[in-house]
C-alpha cells in the first residue's frame, strides 16, 4: 500500500489522501523492478481515507497474489504467480 497525504497532489500523478496505490516491486535487481507490470490504484468517489477506519489487505498462496481495500471480495491488485516470468 502506497499512499500521499498531500491535498494538493493531482490525480493523475498519483493522487493525494483519496488514493491509494498497490504495488509489488520484484525482478532480479533494483535496475530491473518490475514494478509498473504490478500495480494498480484505488481512489475513494469522496472524501479522503483519513476520514474512516480501512483495511488494506494482502492475500498470498502459491498460485496468486492480490490485494484488497476492507474486504477481499474488493480487490485492488490480482497477480498470477505462472504470469509473472513471462514479464
Amino acid at each position: 500500500m502506497e499512499s500521499r497525504g498531500n491535498v494538493n497532489y493531482p490525480r493523475e500523478f498519483g493522487g493525494g489522501p483519496e488514493t491509494f496505490g498497490s504495488t509489488l516491486h520484484w525482478g532480479p535487481d533494483y535496475a530491473h523492478n518490475f514494478y509498473n507490470k504490478t500495480h494498480a490504484e484505488k481512489s475513494l468517489g469522496s472524501g479522503s481515507f483519513a476520514d474512516d477506519f480501512h483495511v488494506f489487505g494482502l492475500y498470498w498462496d502459491n498460485k496468486t497474489l492480490y490485494t484488497y481495500l476492507d474486504n477481499d471480495t474488493n480487490k485492488v491488485l490480482q497477480v498470477n504467480h505462472s504470469d509473472m516470468g513471462y514479464w
